[in-house]
């Protein structure tokens, strides 16, 4: 029998799909996992060595969440976080840090199920250290910078940022600037700078493709 796997995915395609593929390679996989109660309920039963996880779960614990609990409930299990998003920072102003010796892996990176066992296999390896991930355009913004991004993408006017920062108007549109040119968008008064802002984000995010 091969190595014991839980998957999360609150997607049911997606999440049989990886189940199916992964059993196809010969692991076992333990569960199916739609949320943080149906994952840590598979974990206390199954005793998973491994857990692939999806990064949003919707409403309530995500991710980052589930990795980190199915940790401190097995210091040795492998996980790898599949998912469209560029960072868990982008989840969340707060998002909790991934555990050490997690893999994550973005879902338009896994050109085939091989990517994904092969993730298995290094987060597997207990001389790993940190998280192990390709760097993505979020990693180029701080917290700051993602937050207003993130506020820009949820139609919130330069005002209503500045009142949930407390802080000015100007010392948004100053972050919005920085940001523009980190992204290398036109400065012309003609352009929809929101609009690509906001663009940039869902892209980070993978709910548009990038061209």
């Amino acid at each position: 029998m091969g190595l014991r796997v839980l998957v999360v995915e609150d997607d049911g395609l997606t999440r049989s799909s990886v189940a199916s593929a992964l059993r196809q390679q010969g692991l076992s996989v333990i569960g199916e996992a739609a949320s943080a109660s149906e994952a840590m309920k598979f974990a206390a039963l199954g005793h998973p060595e491994a857990a692939v996880l999806d990064l949003d779960l919707g409403i309530g614990p995500n991710g980052a969440d589930i990795a980190i609990a199915l940790r401190r409930q097995n210091p040795a299990i492998g996980i790898v976080v599949l998912t469209t998003y560029d960072s868990p920072r982008l989840l969340a102003q707060q998002a909790p840090d991934l555990p050490s010796r997690t893999v994550f892996l973005r879902k338009r990176d896994v050109q085939s199920i091989t990517d994904l066992t092969q993730a298995l296999q290094t987060c597997m390896e207990p001389r790993q250290r940190g998280v192990i991930s390709k760097p993505g355009l979020a990693e180029q913004f701080t917290d700051s910078q993602l937050s207003i991004l993130r506020a820009v993408a949820e139609g919130l006017t330069n005002a209503e940022i500045a009142r949930r920062r407390n802080v000015s108007e100007r010392a948004v549109e100053q972050m919005m600037r920085r940001v523009a040119l980190r992204l290398e968008l036109p400065a012309d008064s003609s352009f929809n700078q929101r609009v690509q802002l906001t663009r940039a984000y869902l892209e980070m995010t993978g709910n548009v493709t990038r061209q």
